[in-house]
């Protein structure tokens, strides 16, 4: 009889000891700590890209937009005092340029939404947050389902575009996460005895949190104006958009004008880019415009977005939103244009 292999006892076989289990588990844990902080800057890299996407698109939409309506850049042409032509009654006569930007955004609000009981919005001056609209409406896009102005890393702003659409009117939900600067829609600086639009110097405080320009007085006095691309000076060199807070890099939701923010600006010459907000000319005062100061102001996050470096506060100069000598001025790549200041 041939002689086989004796099988071993069940009881036999040999599993994992403990000390080996753990080893597993410490490799496991270790390769998941290499590999998330990678896959996270990944994720990052990928949002940095769709980020610069989407305002590259805004800035061929605005192009396109520009194409149609005689160089016009893009913003909200209704102007107080002039009947406006709105299909809607109460929209028809606004008595300031600061009512016709509103009425405007409510006409556009109540025909994209199909909601024709959007009410008024006293006191709301949409250029801020909202500056995108008159384009969306030239596009015929939804608002709904929109992503073109919103970064794919501004988290507050896509919860708002998740908001239940049944309830009580919120126009939040329909907030840009991209600034324009205020010289694409009103005068560069001051002319004569005529003011124009300047920074508030508590931007965060208060009435600051949202409104954060100071308009001319008296109160409701006109301050736009439609201005056009070939107003531009220095297309490749001046900011048109950029976005509000650094999401990509570093420390997150950071103030644009905070000298270590890396912020994607589009040009006026349809370029995007991230550029750090230090290497970018300082501007000047727009109502003050022979002074050699920039805008300076205080930044206090309110509400669920920003951060602040310094608890109380961050002191700030308005760098690319406050361009010395408005549409005709240089933010990179060259020294600041003469606007009356004194010269070194």
């Amino acid at each position: 009889m041939r002689q086989g292999l004796e099988s071993k006892p069940m009881n036999d076989v040999r599993g994992f000891t403990l000390v080996e289990l753990l080893v597993v588990i410490a490799i496991i844990a270790l390769l998941v700590g290499i590999l998330l902080p990678a896959l996270g800057k990944a994720r990052q890299s990928a949002q940095s890209v769709l980020c610069q996407s989407n305002f590259r698109q805004y800035g061929l939409a605005a192009a396109t937009y520009s194409g149609d309506f005689e160089g016009t850049i893009p913003s909200y042409s209704w102007r107080g005092g002039r009947k406006t032509g709105s299909s809607f009654a109460d929209l028809r006569t606004p008595a300031s340029d600061r009512d016709s930007a509103m009425f405007q955004a409510i006409d556009i609000l109540r025909k994209r939404t199909g909601n024709d009981d959007i009410p008024l919005q006293p006191g709301w001056t949409p250029m801020m947050l909202y500056n995108h609209l008159p384009m969306i409406e030239y596009l015929g896009a939804s608002l709904y389902d929109e992503e073109l102005t919103v970064c794919p890393a501004d988290e507050y702003r896509k919860s708002l575009r998740e908001e239940p659409i049944d309830g009580e009117f919120s126009r939040s939900r329909f907030q840009t996460s991209f600034g324009i600067v205020p010289a694409a829609y009103s005068a560069d600086m001051r002319i004569g005895g005529t003011d124009t639009l300047e920074q508030l110097p508590a931007f965060g405080t208060g009435r600051g949190a949202y409104l954060n320009v100071r308009l001319p007085l008296p109160f409701g006095a006109p301050f736009l104006r439609l201005r056009r691309y070939t107003e531009v000076a220095f297309p490749s060199r001046k900011v048109h958009g950029y976005d509000s807070h650094q999401r990509h890099f570093g420390r997150k939701h950071i103030y644009f004008a905070i000298k270590e923010a890396q912020i994607p600006l589009l040009m006026f010459d349809g370029s995007v880019s991230i550029r750090l907000t230090q290497d970018a000319n300082e501007g000047f005062q727009p109502n003050r415009p022979s002074s050699s100061e920039p805008t300076r102001y205080r930044y206090v996050p309110v509400g669920p977005e920003g951060e602040s470096i310094d608890a109380n506060g961050d002191e700030v100069i308005g760098h690319y939103k406050w361009t010395r000598g408005g549409l005709r001025g240089i933010d990179f790549g060259g020294s600041e244009i003469n606007t009356g200041q004194p010269r070194d």
